[in-house]
């Protein structure tokens, strides 16, 4: 909010939408392209063991986020009692770090790595070929991001489905 206070910030935005009249297909082709290129690069023996991490710890998701405005969210996240290994992923591919409540007071402390929007999108499309047991969520995931403007309803089945596929005991 404080941003929009600065006028130079607001006549550069407010220049940058008007000056770009787009249609939403066009817009739809950029949301598209943006979703395919990929912005991070490691090695893919990096690639490989992040992408084991996220198989065994991790979890992809798309959550309701009607409180700020958007319908839903593609988020990926990673837990574990090892906050040097998160740490790691974190100074590799970006993301947040942060500690999360244990459920009982002698466990070892929990962190968490998350990440969400585009990054996830990159995160996801350079560890898809190693990925095995989040292999089908994570494809989910990436056909949500691509079609996420297509119509009102669209977040809610994909989010549905996501949930089906996140479902314990499956």
């Amino acid at each position: 909010r404080a941003r929009w206070k600065v006028p130079e910030y607001r006549e550069r935005i407010t220049n940058s939408l008007l000056g770009q009249k787009r249609n939403i297909t066009q817009r739809k082709t950029m949301s598209l392209a943006k979703a395919i290129k990929v912005r991070t690069s490691l090695p893919p023996q990096e690639w490989a063991y992040l992408a084991g991490i996220l198989d065994g710890e991790g979890t992809v998701g798309i959550y309701d986020r009607r409180k700020s405005g958007r319908v839903a969210i593609l988020s990926v996240k990673i837990s574990n009692t090892e906050e040097k290994l998160l740490r790691w992923i974190e100074s590799k591919v970006g993301g947040t770090v942060y500690s999360a409540r244990t459920r009982k007071a002698q466990h070892r402390p929990i962190f968490l790595w998350q990440c969400g929007g585009m990054l996830a999108v990159d995160v996801l499309k350079n560890a898809l070929p190693f990925l095995i047991v989040k292999k089908d969520r994570a494809l989910l995931a990436l056909e949500f991001m691509v079609r996420r403007f297509e119509a009102d309803e669209t977040s809610e089945v994909y989010r549905e489905r996501m949930k089906q596929l996140n479902r314990r005991g499956l």
